[in-house]
């Protein structure tokens, strides 16, 4: 289940969806039991959400990318280098970016747009930005 699962509209070109997981670091990357909870727990689940597209008969979305924030540089490369190892070599639907406020109680970051506007970075892929429309239907 995500912390979050929201849609951007983009004007005369449709929607995108995007499940949200806010990672503080707070359990490891991977456990050899899988009914613990752990990073590689989750993405086998979002694979297979992908491979069954179970996002279109669970919620009714047309489309779903999914967003990991995370709170360090070095731990958002070792979830995106097990997201490849998973996703043979690469991922389209799995998105990554840093918020190192995530790791603590401070006062959440002000609303600056970055998620938006900077680019999110993907497994074996290009980066992505999220205030890029889809391609018209």
């Amino acid at each position: 289940m995500p912390d979050a699962v929201f849609g951007i509209e983009y004007q005369g070109y449709g929607a995108r969806f995007f499940a949200l997981e806010c990672d503080r670091d707070n359990e490891p990357i991977r456990r050899t039991n899988l009914t613990q909870t752990s990073y590689l727990r989750k993405l086998l689940q979002y694979r297979q959400v992908f491979r069954e597209r179970t996002y279109r008969s669970h919620w009714d979305l047309p489309n779903l990318l999914v967003v990991n924030l995370t709170t360090s540089e070095l731990h958002m490369r070792k979830m995106m280098e097990l997201a490849a190892e998973l996703c043979d070599g690469g991922s389209n639907f799995l998105l990554f970016k840093t918020m190192p406020s995530l790791g603590d109680f401070a006062r959440p970051e002000p609303p600056t747009g970055r998620l938006l506007t900077q680019a999110w970075l993907r497994p074996g892929r290009p980066s992505f930005l999220l205030e890029q429309p889809m391609e018209r239907r």
